[in-house]
């Protein structure tokens, strides 16, 4: 299996869900990541 056995899905994946952690990252940010305890250590400095 060669990486071109993958382009089909690859285009498909970065057409329409390519951006989804460049939309997410700011949700989880607000949501998520204050209520894990080294992310908040992490921002104290």
């Amino acid at each position: 299996m060669t990486y071109s056995d993958y382009d089909d899905f690859a285009w498909v994946y970065n057409r329409y869900w390519g951006d989804f952690s460049v939309r997410a990252l700011p949700v989880l940010e607000q949501l998520v990541l204050p209520h894990i305890p080294c992310f908040v250590v992490w921002q104290q400095f």
